[in-house]
């Protein structure tokens, strides 16, 4: 998910830096159903993440394949183990980008859009664990669909004969809608229909209300894998990267 994330954000860096050198005015925006080369790397964009590029090592995103996964958490509130297999992601390759605000003194980035909707499944998964003091376990199967995740933010950028990097990246999150058809929690049974109905009304609050310090996650960890990605690399090579080479 966060390499899809960081190569929709190159190719939206990428349309800025193509359309650089043919505006002169101070604020250049391009709106959706103009002709540019913002429709044309995000078009590309779309293709590379549903069809990866052997050449350059991406492979296929959408649907993202993850064979299995373990992870375990331990903190004073939370304490997780889960596993599970089989787990696919798709829908992001389907994102809509509605507006790029390119600003050239400095160099700048307003850009806002979407993923309409996203579904993860888990074939299979294991969980035993606790949130403070209340035991929470479950095996079965896992459906999540996230519909309108929002996002809005803006950076700052360089480019220069050492390469692209990226100053720095504030990000604005929100999510529409929650959809889980989960089995097996808590014993599974007739009380999968009440958990999935309360995680349908959860989590939008919780992801809304801590809206402010998800994004400040989310946008220092990209604003760090980015850079790792930029680094030492000229504009020829990032325009390979977001045009899938062609």
């Amino acid at each position: 998910m966060k390499n899809i994330v960081i190569i929709l954000f190159l190719s939206c860096i990428f349309a800025g830096i193509n359309a650089y050198p043919r505006k002169l005015n101070s604020n250049v925006r391009l709106e959706p159903g103009v002709s540019g080369p913002m429709q044309d790397v995000l078009e590309k964009l779309r293709n590379l993440i549903h069809n990866g590029n052997e050449t350059l090592g991406i492979p296929v995103l959408d649907p993202l394949i993850i064979p299995s996964i373990d992870i375990n958490l331990n903190t004073s509130a939370l304490k997780v183990n889960l596993e599970a297999e089989g787990i696919s992601l798709t829908g992001i390759g389907d994102f809509d980008v509605s507006n790029i605000d390119i600003t050239l003194l400095p160099m700048g980035l307003r850009f806002e859009g979407s993923f309409p909707l996203t579904k993860l499944v888990a074939e299979k998964y294991d969980l035993v664990g606790k949130i403070a003091v209340l035991p929470i376990y479950g095996a079965g199967n896992v459906l999540f669909e996230v519909g309108a995740l929002k996002f809005k933010g803006n950076a700052r950028i360089a480019v220069g004969i050492s390469g692209v990097s990226l100053r720095d990246l504030i990000l604005e999150l929100s999510l529409g809608s929650f959809k889980s058809e989960t089995t097996g929690m808590l014993g599974g049974g007739d009380i999968d229909q009440v958990i999935n109905a309360i995680l349908a009304d959860w989590v939008p609050d919780f992801f809304n209300s801590n809206s402010d310090s998800i994004a400040d996650l989310v946008g220092d960890t990209l604003l760090t894998s980015i850079n790792q990605v930029l680094d030492g690399m000229s504009l020829a090579d990032l325009i390979d990267l977001v045009t899938g080479g062609s």
